[in-house]
């Protein structure tokens, strides 16, 4: 699960997160370089911007190699570029892992380039 608020262990460096849910470290440093934080390894999450953050929340919860992954808002805090680049590569590992993907978002236009099924409730 992605959640909104990131949900990040104050006391664990950005490294403990994903070392928390995986001992794999091939995967763990694949997991840093998708998310662009091999450089805040060693960092608690109080040192991380809040793009930064959001983006470990989504890493850690890819560290368990779900089949079923929930998030909700989880490029509420990326900027532009970032969540384009971002939702790329996600697009491709959703794919390569077969994983089932429910997103929650008010921003449609950014789930538009991940392929699958859009629901809308509401207005």
């Amino acid at each position: 699960f992605v959640f909104q608020d990131y949900a990040l262990f104050p006391n664990m460096t950005v490294q403990q997160h994903l070392e928390y849910a995986t001992d794999d470290m091939a995967w763990i440093k694949r997991l840093l370089a998708l998310g662009k934080l091999e450089t805040l390894a060693d960092h608690k999450p109080a040192w991380l911007s809040g793009g930064q953050q959001q983006r470990l929340g989504i890493l850690r919860a890819l560290a368990t190699r779900p089949k079923l992954l929930l998030m909700d808002e989880p490029f509420s805090a990326l900027d532009g570029a970032t969540k384009v680049a971002l939702i790329d590569e996600l697009r491709v590992l959703f794919a390569e892992l077969k994983i089932i993907v429910l997103i929650v978002s008010h921003n449609l236009a950014e789930l538009e380039s991940i392929p699958g099924e859009e629901f809308c409730i509401g207005e």
